[in-house]
Parts: C-alpha cells; structure tokens; sequence
C-alpha cells in the first residue's frame, strides 16, 4: 500500500463523517419555522460542549450573516475546538468591534 492509498483510506471516513453531522445538522434547521428559532438552536449546539454539530452551528451563522450573534460568537474566540472558526465567521461578519480582541 503506498502512501496516498494510505492517507485516502485514513481520510475518507473522517469526511464522510463530516458531511454526515452537516446533513443531520442542516436536516434539523430545517423543522423550525422561523429564522430566529434556527439561530437560536444554533446557539444551544455551540454552548454544548458534548454536540457534534458545534462547527456546524458556527458554520451555519456564518452563512446566513447572522450580525446579531456577533456578541455570542466572540465568547467563543478562545474555545479551543471552535476558535479558528469562530475568528473565520467574525472576518465575514465584518465584526469591526471585535478587532482588539482579534490583535490580543
């Protein structure tokens, strides 16, 4: 076996696990009749530390430019598991008022 085969067979459940928990995330946002209930479940799934649909949920906010989370994603700057897409979602948020935050 060489090393791209390797890699490859190493790889490909991780992503296919990815896209699945997207799927079951994207498949529950769509039960709730307003965007507010969406955002606010997003919210919860970022707040449990056990939820496989954290980054989905970070995700998920950055897409739909939810401005209005800006002040609860920047609590989760430092997360250790959320933090380089928490910063990714407040550059496309524009959150100019959390640049000092940023540079510290």
């Amino acid at each position: 076996m060489n090393t791209k085969t390797f890699i490859v067979t190493l790889l490909l459940p991780l992503l296919v696990f990815a896209r699945d928990t997207e799927a079951l995330f994207l498949k529950k946002l769509h039960t709730f009749i307003t965007k507010q209930e969406s955002v606010e479940y997003a919210h919860k799934q970022i707040q449990d530390l056990k939820s496989p649909f954290r980054i989905d949920a970070v995700e998920f906010l950055r897409e739909i430019k939810d401005v209005h989370s800006i002040p609860f994603l920047q609590k989760f700057m430092r997360d250790k598991d959320l933090n380089t897409f928490v910063i990714y979602a407040l550059g496309e948020l524009q959150a100019y008022e959390v640049t000092q935050d940023l540079i510290d």
